[in-house]
C-alpha cells in the first residue's frame, strides 16, 4: 500500500487500516481521450498510464493523483475523473496540489451534479 502512495516504508510496517488519501469524483462532458489531452498538455511533473481502460495519473515519484475513465451513463457525461482531495500525512501534500491541478485544467467540462 505504502508503495502505491508512492511513500517510502523501509521498515515494512504494516499500512494502517485508515486511508492514507481521499478522493472526489466529478463528471465531465467531453471524451475520456479529449480530457487526457487536455491534462497531458497541461499539467507538468505528471506521468500517465493505461490501466484496466482507465488512465492513472501519478506524480513523478508513482503516487496515485488521479484516474480518469469513460463514465457513458451520468446525466450526459461522458468521462469520469477521480482526483486527490485531502491527505492524512504532510508528506502527502503535494499529491494533493498536483491532483487539484489536474482537476483545474478540465473543470470547464464538468457535468452538473
Amino acid at each position: 500500500m505504502f508503495e502505491r502512495l508512492g511513500v517510502a516504508n523501509p521498515s515494512n510496517e504494516v499500512p494502517p487500516k485508515k486511508q492514507l488519501v481521499s478522493f472526489r469524483t466529478i463528471y465531465l462532458s467531453i471524451e475520456k481521450g479529449d480530457a487526457h489531452e487536455i491534462i497531458s498538455r497541461s499539467v507538468d511533473g505528471i506521468q500517465a498510464k493505461t490501466v484496466n481502460g482507465s488512465i492513472e495519473y501519478q506524480d513523478m515519484g508513482g503516487m496515485l493523483l488521479a484516474v480518469l475513465s469513460d463514465e457513458p451513463s451520468k446525466r450526459g457525461a461522458k468521462a469520469k475523473l477521480r482526483y486527490q482531495t485531502a491527505v492524512l500525512m504532510a508528506l502527502l501534500a503535494h499529491g494533493r496540489v498536483k491532483a487539484r491541478e489536474i482537476r483545474d485544467v478540465v473543470e470547464n467540462h464538468r457535468v452538473p451534479e
